[in-house]
């Protein structure tokens, strides 16, 4: 068989090129069409199309159900070459080589699935979504048949619920997040009525996310407790040093002890999860001496793979955007005051209101800063817009209101303070 030509090279860039942003389908067509040319050259086809190795039994797949269909359908009446067919037939052995594997995967994690007792919620997702791409295959429209199914690593998951299994009574720290809120459902479903939810009630929590708790435990049948703490009668919190997460932390934490311990229960939980660990969380200093456990984190379970699972174990917020206490507002060293929370917690609600999703209003006493999403900036370019937001600002006592033309980026004043040296905890 004669080697892959120059001009047969700048061909298949050259259609690549022209399906760019066409993700799989493209590539298989590509696929198929020189390979056909070329049976004996797979694998430098394969490099010259840049198919990666995940993408490669995906494609494989969906060019085998298409292969069938037009074997089916268009060739039914037709007198066929037999030597066409003999290429045909030997490029559909490797196909069913990559086939096999995608069943191999499709089993394993069916049986998990069996294994782990998700339930009639968990099993109908993933009937819905098994169902809907290979009907999307069929039809040319689900270029990454399984492939997303098939990546999630239930593997995780297994030994997640297994570490509390073992535990057998346990408290979760519920913030109202989606890391703890997934963790609340998950024990639930595993300890029954073992399991207590323990919710700190603060000048740093919003009232919209205490009812959220308050409902969302209501409609799992959680055994929830609140506990009513001023956080402001402690100096080191009031004072916003760079320390702050990690004092605030440690009273509230000591409070939900104290509380899991009137309830009998030995072993708290909170949400932190294997990302938290990269990111500047001085509060984490605090959770160590007092031996909270963090089972997201010891199963290296990330924020992504946190959300996938939560989907499939039914919470209904597994989308829910992330966020931080009233108090990462203000700027450290400037005092925390309940009036500079209050017009936080009003002045994020009502630019909400407004149909924007991700807020963040910094609070520099006389100076506000309002943060919107990045993709969601282009909203703010209208003067009815502006009006209503200053008015409303200005009306809670601020004297000057401002809007950020970065936007709002997680994380970027914490990776300043993480170049900076850290911290020193006291």
């Amino acid at each position: 068989m004669s080697l892959i030509t120059q001009n047969d090279q700048n061909m298949i860039i050259k259609k690549i090129e022209s399906a760019r942003g066409s993700k799989c389908l493209p590539k298989s067509d590509t696929l198929l069409f020189f390979l056909a040319k070329y049976p004996s050259k797979p694998s430098v086809i394969i490099a010259i199309i840049k198919i990666k190795k995940e993408e490669l039994f995906t494609i494989s797949f969906w060019i085998s159900l298409k292969f069938s269909l037009s074997l089916t359908i268009k060739n039914r009446a037709k007198k066929i070459n037999p030597s066409i067919i003999l290429e045909k037939v030997s490029m559909l052995a490797m196909l069913i080589l990559s086939f096999i594997f995608i069943l191999k995967r499709f089993i394993y994690h069916f049986s998990l699935i069996v294994k782990v007792k998700f339930g009639i919620n968990s099993n109908t997702i993933f009937f819905r979504n098994l169902l809907i791409n290979i009907i999307g295959a069929v039809m040319d429209k689900a270029p990454f048949l399984c492939y997303q199914y098939f990546m999630i690593n239930f593997e995780k998951l297994e030994r997640l619920k297994e570490f509390i299994r073992n535990a057998k009574k346990a408290a979760v720290a519920f913030s109202g997040g989606i890391d703890s809120g997934f963790l609340v459902k998950l024990c639930r479903d595993i300890l029954k009525d073992n399991l207590v939810a323990l919710a700190v009630d603060s000048q740093l929590m919003e009232r919209e996310n205490i009812i959220f708790i308050k409902e969302y435990c209501a409609s799992i049948n959680v055994n929830l407790r609140l506990i009513n703490l001023d956080i402001l009668r402690f100096p080191q919190i009031v004072d916003n040093g760079i320390n702050r997460c990690y004092f605030c932390k440690k009273a509230i934490f000591t409070e939900i002890l104290r509380e899991a311990g009137d309830n009998g229960v030995t072993y708290v939980f909170d949400g932190s999860n294997a990302d938290d660990v990269d990111d500047y969380r001085p509060g984490s200093k605090a959770l160590e001496e007092l031996k909270i456990i963090s089972p997201l984190a010891e199963v290296k379970i990330t924020k992504k793979e946190v959300r996938e699972f939560a989907k499939i174990i039914g919470v209904p917020f597994w989308d829910k955007l992330s966020d931080s206490c009233l108090a990462s507002r203000i700027p450290y060293d400037d005092k925390i005051t309940t009036q500079r929370l209050l017009q936080i917690e009003n002045g994020e609600k009502y630019v909400r209101s407004l149909g924007f999703n991700r807020v963040r209003l910094r609070n520099f006493g006389d100076v506000a800063i309002l943060e919107v999403g990045r993709e969601e900036r282009n909203k703010l370019f209208s003067i009815e817009i502006f009006d209503n937001i200053s008015k409303y600002l200005l009306n809670t006592g601020f004297k000057y209101a401002t809007i950020s033309a970065t936007g709002y980026i997680r994380g970027s004043f914490n990776e300043f303070i993480k170049n900076s040296g850290g911290v020193s905890y006291g």
